[in-house]
């Protein structure tokens, strides 16, 4: 997890998960990125998220993803903007209404 501060005060946040697989490198999982509301279009998510992939590149993992919801413009413009390539295809599957609203 990568944070800013505004003072003692998190105004931003991105964690991440590093996932092991049996048959492949290790990959990074961008889990969430958040800035609080009066906080926003200053640039510190694009810093969180880049200060996440330069970790895992310097630590050697090989694939690096995250998932936004479709109509999420600003996250699909921050991601894009970082050079992430947009894939289809996924489907989300879910338990106990876990990608209710």
């Amino acid at each position: 997890m990568v944070v800013a501060l505004d003072g003692d005060t998190v105004v931003a946040m991105a964690s991440a998960t590093v996932v092991r697989h049996p048959d492949k490198p290790p990959e990074l999982f961008i889990n969430e990125v958040g800035t609080r509301d009066d906080h926003q279009r200053r640039g510190l998510a694009t810093r969180l998220v880049k200060a996440l992939i330069e970790w895992a590149r310097a630590a050697g993992h090989k694939g690096i993803w995250l998932a936004t919801e479709e109509g999420n413009a600003p996250s699909r413009g921050l991601y894009g903007k970082l050079g992430a390539r947009e894939t289809g295809g996924v489907v989300v599957y879910d338990w106990d209404g876990a990608m209710d609203d």
